[in-house]
């Protein structure tokens, strides 16, 4: 919403601020969400779900740039950039209040199977072995 202000006002200081936050936000969910998707898969198949994975978010980012270019021509940039910062803030409390929702409805436990994955990274980082379950692929070697 800062990059949106800046945006609207015009204020190069507030838009760098916005585009700052929204990077390193960016970046704390892409390193997550890469950690927690490539424990899930066995060593062998690893690079397959790293090669799905990226091909799904470079998809992800060229279809709305390339609606964003169609969508200059027709609404000039100023205007394209303010509803493509609009979409992205509506996507973003929609994603949140998901989460919520979900949180509320099933209670606030974490999904034990992530948890279980956790525990396997740490374990496999030389951390010390956690009270929970952890996979058997754990221990072999190779495991990362």
């Amino acid at each position: 919403m800062v990059t949106l202000a800046g945006i609207e006002t015009t204020s190069a200081v507030v838009f760098l601020a916005g585009a700052t936050v929204a990077g390193a936000g960016f970046g704390a969910g892409v390193l997550g969400a890469f950690r927690t998707v490539s424990g899930l898969a066995p060593p062998g198949q690893r690079a397959s779900l790293v090669a799905a994975y990226f091909i799904a978010a470079y998809v992800g980012f060229s279809v709305p740039v390339v609606a964003a270019g169609v969508a200059i021509t027709h609404f000039r940039l100023h205007r394209t950039a303010l509803g493509y910062a609009t979409a992205i803030g509506v996507l973003i409390a929609v994603a949140a209040g998901s989460v919520i929702l979900r949180g509320r409805l099933h209670g606030a436990t974490p999904d034990p199977a992530l948890m279980q994955v956790d525990a396997a990274i740490d374990t496999a980082d030389g951390a010390e072995q956690p009270a929970t379950k952890t996979l058997p692929s754990a221990s072999k070697p190779g495991w990362r």
